[in-house]
């Protein structure tokens, strides 16, 4: 656990960063040049977010490949018990739904009311826009060490923040605007005399600058209004620093449109996009390339279908050109209020992967029924970017079949079970290594709302582990107690067979956590989130403890 003198010079350190930013005297932001390293899918959801993040990336397959990770696997410290209560009915989202996009992007929060007390800068800005400003900025402060032997310590501490900055809406405006970016500020510069080993590295590190600043988004978006040619056939157009969630997800610096429904009762639409790859770790973008189109219609009653067409070129740095044409197929098809069926199917220079999920909520019986499968039919080598941003590190993903089961059934107004099982398999030709593994895992969850205090939930359960020619059974537990509406604090125990993150490279394993944490909503718009977690694998033992401040706007 950190000493008090480090936690004092932790909490020394972070302040004066503050005061520097605030002062306008922080570093300039990173520019190009620095050297390779595996790209990011997507933008890391602040912290203080109401979803516990998951394991940040890069992570191994689980966070690339279409499937989803074992709910323990984890970076170290990274691992927050669910906002839900454990003993609230999960909502009706599968666990194992492959990452990947949907018939399109999610649509933005809208953009709140106008409020009568505005401060006088907000009313200045948004009188000067024309249109409400509305976003939520966070910071978090971080202290990481690791205990190798009596002797000997290492320590990080990191000052990371996240500005998400929306103006007008973007689902009616006719004119809107989003700007999200993170900083990292490495308060420390531990690393800097380390070997290449150093086990606090991250893609941060990669740049030449102790502060690093990188633009997720800053794209506009207009609506054109119906009535005429044009309006009639458009939706929406972006132009600027995007994310398309398509078959894949797709970052880029360019254009994409969205068309109005059209075809009658099919509802038939078209997307379309094309601009320059964003790789925020490779020392140039010269020569890369994304484009696409894809077409959904409500196909028959309660369904849908998209057809998908990507192409992207790749001048991947120390590993020469390279340019894939992914086509893909999906359906949906509701059941009613209470759940939804999904199939995907994808070609890469052959039949790349297929997957299905189901969802079944039975809300008069207070049962909700999970269920997922996915098989990548052929191994994942060197691909662009987009479609294997963990290639440099993680290489060659062998073929496997990935499948979950859950079921989640409510007895009276406070008992709740959880009964589950995850299956990895490997084809029977393909040998196991590091991210190549066959895990089984099985476990049973029961819960209870309110026995022990009013506003507390209690979950205690049982797993099974397999692989490796293991078998090992442990168990999990977590408690939750609302102090107020604004209030809630967590103590937990979980376990994995094998974690990854980004605090070291190759494999965790036999990793048993310990965490704490407390949320509070401290004013109207103003969150704080104070967490700490203890892990110990095979290896070693980790310590972080982290403060995130949040404010909404």
């Amino acid at each position: 656990m950190p000493t008090p003198e480090a936690v004092r010079r932790g909490a020394g350190t972070a302040l004066r960063a503050v005061l520097l930013a605030a002062l306008g005297s922080a570093p300039a932001l990173a520019q190009d040049g620095a050297p390779p390293a595996p790209q990011d899918p997507k933008p890391p959801a602040a912290p203080e977010e109401t979803k516990p993040p998951a394991a940040p990336p890069p992570a191994p397959p689980a966070e690339k490949a279409p499937e989803p990770k074992p709910p323990a696997e984890k970076a170290p410290g990274e691992k927050a018990p669910a906002e839900k209560p454990a003993g609230e009915k999960p909502t009706a989202t599968p666990t194992a739904e492959p990452p990947k996009g949907t018939a399109a992007p999610p649509p933005a929060a809208p953009a709140p009311a106008p409020d009568d007390g505005r401060s006088d800068l907000r009313a200045a800005v948004e009188d000067t826009l024309g249109a409400p400003v509305h976003g939520r900025f966070s910071v978090r402060y971080q202290i990481r060490t690791i205990h190798e032997d009596e002797d000997e310590d290492e320590t990080d501490q990191d000052l990371t923040s996240y500005l998400d900055l929306g103006i007008g809406d973007e689902r009616r405006d006719r004119l809107s605007a989003n700007f999200h970016v993170r900083t990292a500020w490495d308060l420390d510069s531990a690393h800097e005399d380390e070997d290449q080993g150093y086990v606090f590295s991250s893609l941060a590190d990669t740049f030449d600058h102790e502060f690093t600043a990188l633009l997720d988004t800053a794209y506009a978006t207009w609506r054109p209004a119906a009535g005429g040619g044009f309006g009639d056939a458009v939706e929406a157009v972006r132009v600027g620093r995007q994310y398309e969630y398509v078959a894949e997800t797709f970052h880029f610096d360019g254009a994409s449109f969205a068309s109005r429904p059209f075809a009658g009762a099919r509802r038939l639409t078209v997307r379309a996009y094309a601009g320059i790859p964003v790789h925020f770790y490779e020392p140039s973008s010269s020569g890369d390339v994304v484009a696409g189109v894809q077409a959904a219609a409500e196909t028959w009653e309660c369904g849908r279908a998209a057809l998908d067409y990507a192409h992207v070129e790749d001048e991947l740095s120390g590993f020469g050109e390279e340019s894939d044409d992914l086509a893909a197929a999906q359906v949906w098809h509701a059941l009613g209020a209470g759940g939804e069926l999904h199939g995907r199917f994808t070609w890469l220079d052959g039949p790349s992967d297929v997957s299905f999920r189901g969802t079944v909520d039975l809300e008069e019986h207070d049962l909700l029924l999970q269920g997922s499968l996915y098989r990548l039919l052929e191994e994942k080598e060197e691909q662009t970017t987009e479609l294997d941003p963990y290639y440099t590190s993680l290489h060659v993903l062998e073929r496997y079949w990935l499948g979950e089961l859950r079921a989640s059934k409510g007895f009276g107004e406070h008992w709740r079970v959880e009964v589950g099982g995850y299956l990895r398999e490997l084809d029977d030709d393909v040998e196991e290594s590091d991210y190549n593994r066959n895990t089984r895992r099985f476990w049973i969850t029961p819960s209870v709302d309110d026995l022990v205090a009013e506003g507390s939930t209690l979950s205690a359960g049982l797993e099974l582990w397999t692989g490796d020619g293991e078998r090992i059974e442990t168990w999990v537990a977590d408690y939750s107690h609302r102090f107020s509406k604004d209030v809630r604090a967590y103590v937990g125990t979980d376990y994995s067979l094998y974690a990854y993150g980004p605090l070291q490279d190759g494999e965790r394993e036999h990793v048993r956590s310990v965490y704490v944490r407390t949320r509070a909503q401290l004013t109207e718009t103003l969150s704080l989130d104070l967490r700490y977690a203890w892990e110990r694998d095979d290896q070693e033992t980790y310590h972080v403890l982290s403060l995130a401040l949040g404010v909404d706007f």
